[in-house]
C-alpha cells in the first residue's frame, strides 16, 4: 500500500477489543472501541471518530483530523478528546510502507498514534504515552 491509498484504506467503521494501560487519566483495563473514518476534500483529509465503552457505557472519546500534504509525503494528526487538552499543533507523520506514525507532545506529556497495517480487512491502532513532557 502506498500512502496515497491510506486515508481511503482507513475509512469506513471499525470495532474491536482494545487492551488498555493504567494512566493518571484512566484505570486500565478491557474496552470495546468503535472507530469511524470518513475521508474529505478529495482523500486529502481523514475525519476519525474514537470512542471506547465499558460496562455498556463511553468512558472516552476523540476526534481526530489526519491531513496530508499537498506535494509532499507530510501527514499531519490534530487530537481533541474527552478529556480536554486542545492541541497547539498538528503532530508530524510519517509512513514506513506499512505503518503510519505520529508523535505529538504537550503539556500533558507524548503520545505515538501508530496504524499498522494488517491484510486489507483489518489495521491494528497502538497509541503508547508518557505523562512527562520528554519524547516518547
Amino acid at each position: 500500500m502506498d500512502s496515497d491509498s491510506v486515508f481511503g484504506f482507513l475509512a469506513g467503521r471499525w470495532t474491536g477489543e482494545e487492551q488498555v494501560a493504567p494512566s493518571r487519566w484512566m484505570q486500565g483495563g478491557v474496552s470495546q472501541a468503535t472507530i469511524e473514518n470518513e475521508t474529505r476534500f478529495g482523500g486529502a483529509a481523514l475525519v476519525h471518530e474514537y470512542q471506547t465503552e465499558r460496562d455498556g457505557r463511553i468512558w472516552f472519546s476523540a476526534h481526530g483530523i489526519l491531513t496530508k500534504g499537498a506535494t509532499s509525503d507530510a501527514v499531519g494528526l490534530f487530537w481533541f478528546d474527552s478529556f480536554g487538552f486542545l492541541p497547539t499543533e498538528p503532530a508530524q507523520g510519517t509512513w514506513d510502507g506499512r505503518s503510519l506514525i505520529f508523535t505529538r507532545n504537550s503539556s500533558r506529556g507524548s503520545a505515538r498514534h501508530t496504524y499498522t497495517f494488517v491484510n486489507p480487512d483489518e489495521y491494528l491502532l497502538h497509541l503508547e504515552s508518557s505523562a512527562d513532557t520528554g519524547t516518547i
